[in-house]
């Protein structure tokens, strides 16, 4: 080896020294903008600058109307997305897994427009959103537009889903609840034949914006219709009959 590569290969070397160290979910987290082409000094340059936030089950994470100073990239669990439709009804977005990133998009003048509390507990790593904007400029051009692209796409899968539901009956709604918990909680693919998921009535009327009183009833015309199977706390899911159903 040259004397001119020796410092890069020691500088490689400690970077991968100090990767190994990491939490899994910061190794993940570095694993996947790696894929998007980030250097590595970017990526280490973000780690430092996050501060790891947890939040139990049921916890907010932040609240529709906050001050949009802060973005959170989780690195376990899940977070339900939500914000307030008319009547003061909340109208459910979505379920953010690991490696969504909270808080960037939905802004207007500075603040939220929706919320997002913890559905199962959730770690995530936080950064200022000026840091995070300082950090993504100094970004490769084509680098910095794969991330934007990729949180606009997030977005834009948002607000399909959004309209999808609003215009769904309760047993569309519910089917295309299923299908959210099952991608959000067991992480399968939607061409998966069968699916297992155990969820609480409540928990899935929250993310279907139903009634929890009619789950029951909505739930049993599933079952009568084959596309779900109950055995004890379990519920088995036909992910494509459920997303024939609600033409998602």
């Amino acid at each position: 080896m040259t004397a001119s590569r020796r410092p890069a290969a020691r500088k490689a070397a400690s970077v991968a020294r100090r990767s190994r160290r990491r939490p899994a979910g910061e190794r993940t987290l570095a694993a996947a903008l790696g894929t998007l082409g980030w250097p590595a000094s970017s990526v280490e340059r973000l780690l430092a600058e996050a501060e790891p936030a947890a939040f139990p089950a049921g916890r907010v994470i932040y609240r529709e109307g906050s001050p949009a100073r802060r973005l959170y990239w989780i690195v376990d669990g899940v977070a339900r997305l939500s914000l307030r439709g008319s009547l003061g009804h909340r109208v459910p977005l979505s379920l953010a897994r690991p490696g969504a990133l909270l808080g960037r998009g939905l802004v207007a003048s500075g603040r939220r427009l929706d919320s997002a509390i913890a559905f199962t507990a959730v770690r995530a790593l936080s950064i200022e959103a000026g840091r995070f904007d300082e950090i993504l400029g100094g970004l490769p051009p084509d680098v910095g537009r794969r991330t934007e692209q990729g949180s606009l796409a997030d977005h834009s899968r948002t607000l399909v889903r959004t309209v999808r539901l609003l215009t769904q009956d309760d047993l569309g709604r519910l089917a295309l609840a299923l299908v959210d918990a099952a991608d959000g909680l067991a992480a399968v693919a939607p061409s998966t034949r069968s699916v297992r998921l155990r969820i609480g009535a409540d928990d899935l009327a929250d993310i279907a914006g139903v009634a929890p009183a009619g789950v029951p009833r909505v739930l049993g015309e599933l079952v009568a219709r084959g596309l779900v199977r109950r055995r004890g706390r379990d519920l088995f899911l036909r992910v494509r009959g459920l997303l024939e159903l609600c033409g998602a």
